[in-house]
C-alpha cells in the first residue's frame, strides 16, 4: 500500500509538484503524472504484488490514508513549499476512495473488493483509480461569508463538490460545509433547488434529522452548513445487526425504520411536499456517545441531505461520466449526496425514469433499506424473491408484507407517503410478534411413495424424509397433441454448446444425487424433454406424457420443460409455484410465448436449480432479465434471440454467470462490439 502511494507521489514531484497547486481540468498534467506513476509502480511491483496493494488501498480507512500521505509528502516533497507539500498530500488522501469509486459495481457497490478478473495493464488501468483533482480549499481557510468559521479537514471530494469538517474561533460545535464547485449544479441552487433549501430551513429542527444550519447560495462557492454528526452510518449497524437472533434483528429494524419513516413523512405531509430523492445507509447518520458506545436501544438515526438530493439525481442523470468518475475518501460517517448520490440500487423505477419526485419514491427506498437491515445484503435491493428471502431469515409474516408494499414497481401499491407507512410500522410495533411463515410440512411414508391424487387444491411432493404442501391449479382438460414420430426438438432459444444437438442445451456434467422416483403433476401446456444426468452431450428425447398431466421424476434424470407458445400467459406461469420442489427440472422454454412479460418471469424464482432458461420473441425487459440472471446465478444456458424490449443493458449481468457456456443474444445487443468485449470476459461461452 506504501509503495503505490510513494510511487504517485514521487510521479507528481517528477512531473512537478506546482503543477498540482495549478491543476487546470482538461490538461495533460495528471496523464503526465499517472503516465509516470505506472512506469515507477511497474519496476518496484509485480502483477500479484500491484493486485494485492489495491486490495489494502480499497479497505483503508481514512485515518490509514492520511498517515500514509503525511509520511510521503514528507519523503518526497521534503525540499518542497508547505503550500506544495499539503496540495501533495491531501491529493494522496483521497487514493482510497477513488480507488473504491473505480471498483463499485453491482455485486460490491462499496468497492472494498477487487474483482476476480481486475488487473492494472495499462497506465489508463492506473488512471481510473486515481483522483482526478486536488481539492478546491486548503485546511486553515476562512469559510466564505462567515468570519470566525475555519476549514479544518477534507471529508469528501466528489463530482461536483467537496465536503469539509468545519470549526469556529469560540463556537465549540463542529460543522459538515459543503461546497457546490459545478458551474451547472451553482445555477441549480440559486433557482428552484434553493427555494426548497429555503422550506427545509424553516421547518426548524427534527431529532431524526441533520439540521441544515446556514447557507450561502451566491457566490463564487455556494455552500450548506449541517450539523456534524461522527458516530458513523447505518451500514454499520446492518453489519452488527447481522449477529443478533432474528427476533430481536427484527425488533431494531422496525424501530429504525419508524424512526426514519416518521422523519420522512414530516416533509411529505407540507404543501407542496418535499421529497428527499437520495435515502440510502450512508445518508443515514448516528452520533457517538460518550467514551465511543451506545446502547442499541438508544440509538437515534439521523437523516442528512434534506434539500439538495434533487440537485444530485438531475446532475448525475446528466452528467454521466461524471457520476460514474465520483471520487470520495470518505469511509465512515459522513457519506453525502455530494460524492454519489441517486444511487440506482434504492430508487424507484419511476425515478430512474426521470419522473417528477414522488414520496412514494421515499417510501421504495425506505423499503430496500429494511430488506437490507433484515438480510444484510447490501449490495441487493429486494427481487422478484423478496418475500422468501425474508421468510427464511425468519421475519414475520406483517413485516415481509409491508417491505414488498414498498418496493412495488407500480407507485400506487406502496403507502402513499412515509407518514402512512410509519403508521403501518406502529400497528407491527404494537402488536405481539407474529410468528415467522412457516414451511407446510406433513410426515409422509417411506421415502419414494409418492401420493397418487391431489385433493383440495392441494400438491403433496415427496421427497426422502418430507413432504411439502403446494397449491396447485384445476387441471385443464386439454393437452398438447405430439404427432407420431415427431422428432424430439428443442426450442431455439435454448442453445447448446454442442453443434451435433440441434438447438438442445448442453448441461454442465456432475455426480448425480440417486433420488426415489416421485410422481408430479405437470399444470400447463407443454412438452416434457428428459435425458441422463450423467452425460452431458446426450440428446433430449422428448417424453410421450400428455401435459397438463403426471410426470415421474426419476433419479439420475434430469428435465426441460418446454412451454405451449399459445396458451402460455403470466397467469398460466404462476402455476410453476407447485413445481418449486421438483427435482432435476433443470431448464425452462418460453420459446415464441409472446403474451409472457416481466411479470410472467417473476414466477420462474418459485423454481430451484434452473440452469437454462430460453425467452425468445417473450415480451421481457431488462428489468426483468436482470432480476431473473440475480435470481439464478448458475444459468449455463440463456436464450434472448428475437427479444426486442431487451438491450445492452443485461449484458453484465450475463458475464457474471461464470458458469454460462451458451448465449443467444438479444437484437439490440448483438453488436460486433458486444460479441468481440462479452467473448474476452467468456470465453468460453459460445455466442449463437
Amino acid at each position: 500500500m506504501f509503495e503505490i502511494f510513494d510511487c504517485v507521489g514521487q510521479a507528481v514531484m517528477n512531473k512537478g509538484v506546482r503543477g498540482l497547486c495549478d491543476f487546470v481540468p482538461g490538461s495533460s498534467y495528471l496523464l503526465d503524472v499517472v503516465g509516470e506513476a505506472y512506469r515507477l509502480i511497474r519496476d518496484r511491483r509485480k502483477a500479484a504484488q500491484l493486485r494485492e496493494d489495491i486490495a489494502r488501498i480499497a479497505m483503508a480507512s481514512t485515518e490509514e490514508a492520511k498517515k500514509i500521505a503525511e509520511e510521503v509528502a514528507r519523503k518526497v516533497a521534503a525540499k518542497a513549499k508547505p503550500n506544495e507539500q499539503i496540495a501533495l498530500e491531501l491529493y494522496l488522501t483521497q487514493i482510497p476512495g477513488a480507488v473504491r469509486a473505480s471498483l463499485k459495481r453491482s455485486d460490491d457497490p462499496s468497492g472494498k473488493t477487487v474483482p476476480p478478473d481486475f488487473a492494472v495493464n495499462s497506465s489508463e488501468d492506473l488512471g481510473k483509480l486515481l483522483p482526478q483533482r486536488v481539492p478546491h480549499f486548503r485546511p486553515g481557510a476562512e469559510l466564505p461569508g462567515r468570519p470566525g468559521w475555519h476549514l479544518a479537514e477534507l471529508l469528501g471530494a466528489g463530482g461536483f463538490g467537496e465536503v469539509w469538517l468545519a470549526r469556529h474561533t469560540f463556537i465549540p460545535a463542529l460543522r459538515a460545509v459543503k461546497f457546490c464547485t459545478d458551474p451547472l449544479v451553482r445555477t441549480k441552487l440559486t433557482s428552484h433547488e434553493g427555494k426548497v433549501i429555503a422550506r427545509v430551513m424553516g421547518q426548524g429542527t427534527h431529532p431524526n434529522v441533520v439540521p441544515l444550519l446556514d447557507a450561502v447560495l451566491d457566490g463564487e462557492t455556494p455552500w450548506l452548513m449541517y450539523e456534524y454528526v461522527g458516530g458513523g452510518c447505518l451500514t454499520d449497524l446492518i453489519h452488527r445487526w447481522q449477529k443478533l437472533a432474528s427476533a430481536e434483528r427484527e425488533e431494531f429494524v422496525i424501530a429504525a425504520l419508524h424512526q426514519l419513516a416518521t422523519a420522512v413523512g414530516t416533509f411529505h405531509r407540507l404543501a407542496p411536499p418535499i421529497v428527499h430523492r437520495d435515502l440510502k445507509p450512508a445518508n443515514i447518520l448516528f452520533a457517538k456517545e460518550e467514551g465511543g458506545r451506545r446502547k442499541e436501544e438508544s440509538l437515534q438515526l439521523r437523516i442528512t441531505d434534506f434539500g439538495i438530493g434533487g440537485v444530485a439525481v438531475d446532475y448525475l442523470r446528466t452528467n454521466t461520466s461524471a457520476g460514474l468518475s465520483m471520487l470520495s475518501m470518505m469511509t465512515g460517517c459522513l457519506e453525502t449526496s455530494l460524492r454519489g448520490s441517486y444511487t440506482p440500487l434504492y430508487a424507484s423505477p419511476q425515478q430512474r425514469a426521470g419522473n417528477p419526485p414522488d414520496p412514494r419514491d421515499d417510501v421504495h427506498a425506505l423499503g430496500v433499506m429494511g430488506f437490507q437491515m433484515l438480510t444484510g445484503r447490501l449490495s441487493e435491493a429486494p427481487g422478484i424473491d423478496a418475500a422468501e428471502d425474508l421468510q427464511d431469515g425468519g421475519v414475520s409474516a406483517g413485516l415481509i408484507a409491508l417491505i414488498t408494499k414498498c418496493v412495488a414497481n407500480k407507485p400506487d401499491r406502496r403507502p402513499k407517503d412515509a407518514t402512512d407507512l410509519a403508521e403501518k410500522l406502529t400497528e407491527l410495533k404494537g402488536n405481539a410478534k407474529t410468528a415467522p411463515i412457516p414451511k407446510p410440512v406433513i410426515e409422509t411414508k417411506p421415502a419414494g411413495t409418492a401420493p397418487s391424487s391431489v385433493k383440495g387444491g392441494q400438491d403433496i411432493s415427496v421427497s426422502q424424509n418430507k413432504a411439502e404442501i403446494k397449491p396447485t391449479s384445476p387441471t385443464p382438460n386439454s393437452s398438447v397433441p405430439v404427432k407420431s414420430g415427431q422428432e424430439a426438438r428443442a426450442p431455439h432459444n435454448i442453445p447448446t454448446p454442442t453443434p451435433n444437438e440441434g438447438g438442445k442445451v448442453a448441461l454442465s456434467p456432475a455426480t448425480p444425487v440417486i433420488l426415489p422416483s416421485s410422481k408430479w403433476f405437470i399444470p400447463l401446456r407443454a412438452m416434457w424433454f428428459t435425458r441422463s444426468a450423467s452425460d452431458a452431450d446426450a440428446p433430449w428425447s422428448l417424453h410421450n406424457a400428455k401435459l397438463p398431466g403426471e410426470v415421474t421424476a426419476k433419479g439420475g434424470e434430469i428435465y426441460r420443460l418446454a412451454l405451449n407458445p399459445d396458451t402460455t400467459s403470466d397467469a398460466e406461469l404462476a402455476k410453476l409455484r407447485s413445481l418449486s420442489g421438483l427435482p432435476g427440472l433443470e431448464a425452462i422454454d418460453l420459446s415464441g410465448c409472446t403474451q409472457v412479460t416481466d411479470a410472467g418471469l417473476m414466477h420462474l424464482a418459485q423454481l430451484r436449480g434452473l440452469k437454462a432458461v430460453g425467452l425468445s420473441e417473450t415480451q421481457v425487459t431488462d428489468s426483468g432479465v436482470t432480476l431473473l440472471l440475480t435470481r439464478f446465478p448458475e444459468l449455463e444456458a440463456v436464450g434472448l434471440s428475437g427479444v426486442e424490449n431487451v438491450s445492452q443493458t443485461v449484458i453484465p449481468y450475463l458475464t457474471r454467470l461464470r458458469k454460462l457456456k451458451v448465449l443467444a443474444l438479444p437484437p439490440r445487443a448483438d453488436t460486433v462490439d458486444v460479441r468481440v468485449e462479452f467473448t474476452k470476459r467468456r470465453p468460453n461461452c459460445k455466442l449463437m
